[in-house]
């Protein structure tokens, strides 16, 4: 019985090697070369992308993932996608129960609890307002992927 060869970065296209493998003689080490960004070869159809001008956020990125994948997905994957609406209302409905929680407890805590100092609260309500952030990309992800779903079933393009 043969043993199984170990697959070594040029064996996968030697798209990436580590920061501790030299390149030896008769490796495939290809022009594109770029050492900086640990990259031996760039495939033929890949595409660049330019860095988001948004602020780093749940929103922005969940929304930026979709924007620059969902051109490349086909109707079972746009189909996945489509079912964040029904997540984003579990979450909505999850939320809405912490947030009344926490106001009940505050209202009956004369001192307002673990809220006594100015910063936690707010750290509470960054919180809040970057998880509804990801609650609306979630949303409208869902309703372009149903737009989508929609456009194709009555024959136009994906």
């Amino acid at each position: 019985m043969k043993s199984a060869k170990r697959k070594t970065p040029n064996d996968l296209g030697g798209w990436v090697r580590g920061l501790d493998q030299q390149p030896t003689k008769g490796s495939q080490l290809m022009s594109n070369t770029n050492i900086d960004a640990k990259c031996v070869k760039k495939p033929a159809n890949a595409v660049t992308f330019d860095t988001p001008k948004a602020p780093v956020s749940g929103k922005s990125v969940i929304s930026e993932l979709w924007k620059r994948a969902s051109e490349n997905m086909n109707h079972e994957e746009i189909k996945w996608f489509s079912g964040a609406g029904e997540q984003a209302n579990v979450m909505i409905f999850n939320l809405k129960q912490v947030t009344e929680g926490i106001a009940g407890l505050v209202g009956a805590d004369e001192r307002a609890g673990n809220f006594e100092d100015r910063q936690e609260l707010a750290t509470l309500l960054w919180f809040i307002g970057d998880a509804l952030g990801t609650i609306e990309a979630m949303m409208d992800i869902s309703a372009e992927a149903e737009y989508t779903l929609h456009k194709t079933s009555k024959g136009g393009v994906a």
